[in-house]
């Protein structure tokens, strides 16, 4: 009986372990892609449908979240700093993931997975900054890495009064 009593208690210790530990240090997989920037001013003449080129986001600070869903507040990962060609490189657990400026988070928002948009301007000037990244909508990871990902920070402004 006091060998029983051993086994259990021991079985019990192991599981506990297990539960604490063990899903802890679950399967890794990579995030990498690039995150860049475009950049475009018009003046009052509309010049229509215009792609700007987009350039390297390089040496910003940036914050991996992740989001248990769409409804709840996002929490943070890890902080990762872009190279010289705007690359970045992570390894994290299976789960729902955004990016967003390391500025962003005393402000984030229920289900915010992207940096924060900016828009602002008169009936005489305006500017706007939007994000777009790859698939258009949280990077989900379940069972494979998801790589090439791309985040893209559009800055736009319009001269309305200009010629």
């Amino acid at each position: 009986m006091k060998n029983w009593t051993r086994l259990l208690l021991a079985l019990f210790v192991l599981n506990s372990v297990y539960s604490v530990y063990g899903q802890r240090e679950g399967k890794r997989f990579k995030i990498n892609g690039e995150i860049r920037f475009s950049s475009f001013h018009q003046g009052g003449v509309d010049q229509g449908d215009i792609k700007p080129e987009e350039y390297p986001l390089s040496n910003e600070i940036f914050v991996l979240v992740r989001l248990d869903s769409l409804n709840a507040l996002p929490k943070r990962v890890s902080e990762f700093t872009t190279d010289e060609d705007g690359s970045f490189k992570l390894k994290v657990p299976a789960g729902m993931y955004g990016i967003i400026l390391k500025k962003d988070l005393e402000e984030i928002v229920s289900g915010q997975y992207l940096p924060a948009s900016l828009h602002s301007g008169d009936s005489g000037y305006s500017t706007s900054i939007t994000w777009r990244i790859s698939g258009d909508k949280p990077i989900y990871i379940s069972n494979a890495n998801s790589e090439k990902i791309i985040l893209v920070r559009h800055a736009r402004s319009v001269c309305h009064l200009c010629p």
